[in-house]
């Protein structure tokens, strides 16, 4: 949980944590090549992860501190356009994030 807990998400529902995937995603598929055994993963890395895990939705985290708010834009679009229509749209996590799980538990899942 510390990955959570650094990017200060607070859960309405945390018994449902299931239903989202945290994941590094520091880099594109593009910057992975060059970087393979950093320590991180690339976007999709973290998407087929979450599919993997049959979460609802994603989380990416841990964010390049050089990189600007468009930069992490356009990783969050590479991420959505991969996710598909399935399920939620990935996230950015940030300070203060929160995540409403709300509507599952109204939907009975």
């Amino acid at each position: 949980m510390s990955c959570l807990t650094r990017s200060r998400l607070r859960f309405q529902q945390p018994r449902q944590l299931n239903h989202i995937a945290s994941h590094d995603s520091q880099y594109s598929e593009d910057e992975y090549r060059d970087r393979v055994g950093w320590g991180h993963s690339s976007v999709d890395q973290a998407v087929g992860f979450a599919r993997i895990a049959k979460a609802r939705r994603l989380v990416m985290f841990h964010h390049d501190p050089n990189r600007r708010d468009e930069d992490l834009e356009l990783l969050l679009t590479q991420a959505v356009d991969v996710w598909g229509d399935e399920g939620e749209p990935p996230l950015l996590a940030h300070e203060g994030l929160e995540v409403d799980f709300s509507r599952d538990e109204k939907r009975g899942q």
